[in-house]
């Protein structure tokens, strides 16, 4: 099965916010793979970056869309945010690849619990 395969099942529908999702999904998911330090630092600065765009993103259409769950999403929003900047904020060690693959499973709960209860309002906004 493909990385895009996988993916699939946690689309929203919207183009922007499924393309954020994917670039962070993919960059978790490979992380495995990546042996080097410094590079896997990279990654994560990169992925801390990805979800700041990507919580802006999501925060502006639900306010757009006066979606009645926002209070409830934005709290998932910062709870994460502070398990990205633990996870920043500690050295790389062996232990660093176990914790982005719990991170990787945090973000597909977060996907399928918050993010997929916005489609039938980004799909009203569509028809606007």
């Amino acid at each position: 099965m493909s990385l895009i395969e996988k993916f699939g099942h946690y689309r929203t529908g919207h183009i922007e916010v499924d393309a954020a999702h994917f670039e962070m999904f993919a960059l978790l998911y490979l992380a495995k793979y990546i042996k080097n330090k410094q590079i896997l630092k990279e990654l994560i600065a990169t992925f801390k970056d990805l979800w700041k765009v990507d919580t802006d993103l999501e925060e502006k259409l639900m306010q757009e869309m006066s979606y009645p769950y926002m209070a409830h999403h934005i709290n998932d929003h910062a709870k994460m945010n502070l398990r990205i900047n633990h996870i920043i904020s500690r050295p790389i060690t062996t232990d660093t690849y176990y914790v982005l693959m719990d991170l990787l499973n945090e973000l597909l709960i977060h996907f399928e619990a918050h993010d997929k209860k916005l489609i039938p309002f980004l799909e009203a906004l569509k028809t606007k």
